[in-house]
Parts: structure tokens; C-alpha cells; sequence
């Protein structure tokens, strides 16, 4: 896979291109003089730096979820 400019890592990663340029001091990249370049390493960290992993609490109610300002 070729690197990606910031269009083709936000269409592979289905994220807008403004997220990708927000955050991109907190996300992997290569940058080569003004131009940052994506390649599939830094995909995969991206997705797995933002990897939300349920913390397998006790369920509470029937379905396990709880409707907001229920007590």
C-alpha cells in the first residue's frame, strides 16, 4: 500500500480530513518537509489508539442498559 495524503487516510479511515488535521499532533504520521503522509502502520495505530473496549461491569435492568436520569 502507497502512503496516503490526508484524503486517503480520512476515506480509509472514515473519519473527516478536519479530524485528521486537528489531531495531528497526537496521531502517528511520517512528514516529509509540509507534506504528512499516512501509511498502514500508522493506520492501524490510529484505529487501535481510539479502540473503546467495554470494562464488563455487572449488568444492571433487563438489557444491561440504563436510560439516562434513571437511578
Amino acid at each position: 500500500m502507497a502512503l496516503l495524503d490526508y484524503a486517503g487516510a480520512a476515506e480509509e479511515l472514515d473519519l473527516p480530513e478536519t479530524w485528521l488535521r486537528r489531531n495531528i499532533k497526537r496521531i502517528p504520521h511520517q512528514k516529509y518537509g509540509k507534506y504528512v503522509r499516512f501509511g498502514p502502520e500508522h493506520l492501524q495505530a490510529i484505529r487501535a489508539m481510539h479502540e473503546v473496549v467495554p470494562t464488563g461491569r455487572p449488568a444492571s435492568g433487563p438489557t444491561g442498559l440504563v436510560p439516562r436520569g434513571a437511578r
